[in-house]
């Protein structure tokens, strides 16, 4: 409506002069309404908008001032937003009044709008209705608007988890303990009026639980001085160093251990050296049970901005297997990959993107999980789901290279002739794998060691 007018606007200043020019003056009212129709508000306090689209001067005038206000009164050539403001009626009857629009000095009105306004009765809002918290003991504030001078708080419930710890006329404090019964939490707070009873508004509030965290059950690196690693899960798998001048390891105190770091450049291939390399195929157990389904755990930091390129700080993906990496689009997103066999029994990738672009010399702490039961992959940073794959179903396809061999890489993803490729640039602190799909539940509680 408003591009139409423009248009007719723009032409009031075409060759020809007043002879050639068509006068506009357009009101445009809260969903479209007539003037012919009664614009109908509740009792409390709010605004009602119009906008009025003119080629030349217009002036609006309200009847009845008492608890109604505009915005402006008058305008010239353009679009003009006119907004009432009423306040809350506490008058004890209906209230009205008619807002009238003239053009250009005219006596009578082009638009003419009749607005009641209801007598205000009890209310109750709050913001907001539902409250998700994590297992942790926190607090939280819910926000009362209301018209009451009186109300209170009660639970219909379970609630000797949840205090109420402050209350003023406009919010209300809870304090939570932490929830360590190994199942959700709920209870509602009724939030009422004193003196009126039968007003009232519920929040739902819905606490998760506390786990232990899992044992990385397949893979677990730990570094260690002068480039040393070594896997210190139940099945101790072989963690081979492939050696130039751009890996080593440091030690952080932020999280009191040793980190890999990788000083290549990111994104190169055919690298004989500066990265791990874990072999597994030759593991029964872990193959099986990374068919089964699996978790991928890492904590990085990039030293790199990001950029259009896909970068693999922790991948066996060659041709199928499993990786967490940095995506090649202008996101450069965290994303992880599982490799799926095909109809023809190749490779088909699955992928679950976390929406998250890692910057520059920040950790990130990163959980991929794989449930082939449920056909689904998940995706977590810093403890919080980012993103589901529902369409992540299949047999599982292990990575391959053309001389048959199989490994897990740290700072590059292994290539088809058996060199790293699709190198990184920055720290790995933590690299493991999981024999089976973490809840969220198990990613938090891991995500709580490195916080």
């Amino acid at each position: 409506m408003f591009i139409a007018a423009s248009g007719l606007l723009a032409a009031c200043n075409d060759s020809g002069g007043d002879l050639n020019r068509t006068p506009i003056f357009k009101v445009v009212s809260p969903n479209g309404t007539d003037s012919s129709q009664t614009i109908e508000i509740d009792g409390k306090p709010q605004t009602v908008e119009f906008t009025v689209m003119a080629t030349d001067d217009w002036s609006a005038m309200l009847s009845q001032t008492d608890g109604f206000t505009l915005s402006v009164s008058s305008g010239g050539t353009g679009s003009t937003p006119v907004t009432l403001s009423a306040k809350s009626n506490t008058s004890g009857a209906v209230r009205s009044t008619q807002l009238s629009f003239y053009f250009k000095g005219e006596s009578e009105a082009r638009y003419l709008y009749t607005i009641t306004q209801a007598e205000e009765q009890p209310y109750i809002d709050v913001t907001p209705t539902s409250v998700p918290l994590i297992g942790d003991a926190t607090e939280f504030t819910i926000a009362v608007t209301t018209n009451q001078t009186s109300w209170s708080c009660d639970f219909v419930g379970e609630h000797d988890w949840l205090t109420q710890t402050s209350k003023t006329a406009a919010d209300v404090t809870f304090s939570v303990t932490e929830n360590h019964t190994g199942s959700i939490r709920e209870v509602q707070i009724k939030i009422f009026s004193e003196l009126h009873p039968e007003v009232f508004t519920y929040v739902d509030v819905q606490q998760g639980y506390l786990v232990d965290p899992p044992t990385a059950d397949l893979l677990d690196v730990v570094f260690g001085e002068n480039g040393a690693a070594e896997d210190v899960s139940p099945l101790k798998m072989p963690v081979e160093l492939r050696p130039n001048e751009f890996v080593t390891t440091t030690y952080l105190e932020k999280y009191g251990r040793y980190a890999a770091v990788f000083t290549h450049e990111p994104g190169l291939s055919k690298l004989t050296g500066g990265y791990y390399t874990i072999p597994y195929y030759e593991n029964e157990t872990f193959k099986s049970k990374m068919e089964d389904g699996y978790t991928m755990e890492m904590l990085v930091r990039r030293y790199d901005d990001p950029k259009k390129l896909q970068i693999k700080p922790f991948a066996a993906s060659e041709a199928g297997g499993v990786s967490l990496c940095f995506w090649a689009d202008d996101s450069n997103q965290i994303v992880m990959e599982t490799g799926t066999l095909s109809s023809t029994g190749g490779n088909t990738w699955r992928q679950c993107k976390s929406g998250v672009t890692p910057q520059k010399d920040v950790y990130y702490h990163v959980v991929g999980v794989w449930d082939k039961e449920a056909g689904t992959q998940k995706i977590y940073v810093n403890g919080e789901l980012k993103a589901t794959n529902d369409n992540a179903g299949g047999e599982f396809k292990h990575m391959n290279t053309n001389v048959n061999k199989r490994w897990f890489g740290i700072g590059a993803d292994p290539g088809a002739d058996d060199t790293g490729q699709i190198s990184f640039k920055g720290e790995v602190v933590i690299a493991r794998v999981y024999g089976d799909p973490l809840t969220a539940e198990q990613v938090y509680a891991l995500w709580k060691l490195v916080k």
